[in-house]
């Protein structure tokens, strides 16, 4: 067993690579995600104990998925005859480890079940990127088909409203601690023309949106996502408000 430590974002193994290894989560997340089929993106998020890769390897196979590393993650890659051989040696895991196994291939057919909601040309996925806001969130994308889609900080004053709708359906309302990186009203997420974009509220300290900052002084205050992975980060660059945005594809592309 080999384990290997990824950085957020950091690629895996990509779309027809050789299926050598059968990978475990040791911490962290992994996104496996299949090539898009109309225009939709299908995803299965893997956290820490889970196996993944491993119905390739036993089929023969390249890899039918492309995996990336959620947030600083560690995995474990194990070669097929390693995992034989430790079968021979501790046959009390044997039973366990085949398990295993079944389930993940039964995962990797991405089944209703199991898969994560499909992102149609409708509606879009935010993922969290820190531990602080996953705890918070929950560790499964959060689909996002209304909008505009509010995010800001909740307020400690239980009479204060806030200044237009932000919870509900349609907002996300996240714990912040002073000094204050989230404003109570900061961003949306909303469709323009039939596009996707983020619209920064006038917050304190802005949103940067796949590096570019919006800002009252800057280039302004929303910006079109691409279809795809964006990032958001709603404050400054040490902001532990960052989310992967999932676009879907245009038509046509």
């Amino acid at each position: 067993m080999q384990v290997t430590l990824f950085s957020d974002r950091e690629l895996i193994y990509s779309v027809g690579d050789r299926a050598e290894a059968i990978f475990s989560v040791i911490s962290g997340f992994v996104v496996l995600r299949r090539p898009n089929i109309g225009g939709a993106i299908r995803e299965q998020l893997i956290g820490p104990g889970g196996v993944f890769g491993a119905a390739e390897v036993l089929a023969g196979t390249v890899r039918a998925t492309t995996a990336r590393a959620h947030g600083d993650t560690a995995i474990a890659s194990h070669l097929p005859e390693a995992i034989v051989n430790e079968m021979i040696e501790r046959p009390d895991a044997a039973d366990a480890m085949v398990a295993s196994l079944l389930s993940t291939i039964s995962r990797a057919n991405y089944s209703d079940k199991d898969a994560l909601p499909m992102v149609g040309p409708r509606s879009v996925q935010l993922i969290p990127l820190d531990q602080s806001v996953i705890d918070q969130m929950g560790d499964a994308p959060l689909t996002i088909d209304r909008f505009p889609f509010f995010i800001g900080r909740k307020s400690e004053n239980k009479n204060d409203d806030l200044d237009g709708p932000i919870d509900g359906p349609a907002g996300l309302i996240l714990q912040d601690r002073q000094p204050f990186r989230l404003s109570r009203r900061h961003l949306a997420i909303d469709r323009e023309d039939g596009l996707f974009i983020v619209r920064d509220y006038r917050s304190f300290h802005g949103t940067i949106v796949n590096g570019i900052p919006l800002t009252v002084g800057g280039g302004g205050l929303k910006i079109l996502l691409d279809p795809g992975e964006n990032e958001i980060i709603a404050g400054d660059a040490e902001s532990p408000f960052r989310f992967t945005c999932i676009v879907p594809a245009l038509p046509g592309t």
